[in-house]
């Protein structure tokens, strides 16, 4: 089997745990195809690191998801999901400007975001995150 062939195999078994909600096996069959990834690879390479995400976001692993998905989408035309869902783990991670960053370029090249994300509401979210740091900071 060549290295390409074993990388498909085991993220497939990763797939296979991710459709039977087995998240943790998921993940590490993920990550241990990320592992061998080789720049010889990289036309498979957003998907595995897409994979991963989507195990890491089941998971709630939200920084880590974040990290994937930044992988998947690279400075290429990304894929719709591997956007999508990087916008989805940076807000939850708290990482506004960066999730409003992705959302600008999500809706250039798709539309409206599905899980309703706006730049208004990540902008609120940002503000209000701040406000509170501060205040625990003259505390």
């Amino acid at each position: 089997m060549t290295p390409r062939e074993e990388i498909q195999s085991i993220s497939n078994a990763g797939c296979e745990a991710l459709g039977e909600s087995d998240l943790v096996a998921a993940m590490q069959s993920f990550e241990r195809a990320v592992r061998m990834l080789l720049p010889e690879h990289d036309d498979i390479a957003p998907v595995v690191y897409e994979n991963l995400g989507l195990a890491y976001l089941n998971l709630g692993f939200d920084q880590a998801g974040v990290r994937a998905f930044n992988r998947a989408v690279g400075d290429a035309e990304p894929r719709e999901q591997s956007l999508r869902y990087l916008v989805t783990c940076s807000a939850r991670a708290g990482l506004y400007l960066g999730a409003r960053r992705n959302l600008e370029r999500y809706e250039r090249l798709f539309g409206a975001h599905p899980d309703g994300f706006t730049t208004v509401a990540l902008d609120r979210f940002y503000r209000v995150e701040r406000e509170r740091q501060q205040k625990v900071t003259i505390l």
